[in-house]
């Protein structure tokens, strides 16, 4: 029987990869809402202009989807895109937390209700 290089278990080893992408999406989702809340005109201009439908053609059928309302915009959806970005932040890097080994005296436990793996 072969032993997996450098002493890792396979199933420690999915289980700690597993961790690391949870933990670099919450990172990047992190970013992304911090981002927002310290230069909000940077992406601002980009959910104006995909709300307002500005590059459709007059003649479309589509155009009455169009939300050209700068309350609704600027103070509602860009708040709630920065608003989720944020939640799913805290709830990768929870959730990363929860899949990484808990030593309690001399064993390794995983913690319960983290999901299966």
């Amino acid at each position: 029987m072969t032993h997996p290089p450098f002493g890792f278990k396979t199933n420690g080893l999915i289980r700690f990869a597993k961790a690391a992408l949870v933990l670099s999406m919450g990172l990047s989702a992190l970013l992304a809402g911090a981002g927002n809340i310290l230069d909000p005109n940077t992406n601002l201009e980009l959910v104006v202009h995909v709300l307002s439908m500005d590059t459709v053609f007059s003649s479309s059928h589509w155009g009455w989807r169009a939300i050209t309302n700068a309350i609704v915009q600027h103070q509602t959806v860009f708040w709630l895109i920065v608003a989720i970005e944020l939640v799913v932040a805290a709830l990768c890097l929870w959730g990363s937390a929860l899949r990484q080994p808990q030593r309690t005296g001399t064993t390794v436990q995983r913690s319960e209700g983290a999901g299966g793996g």
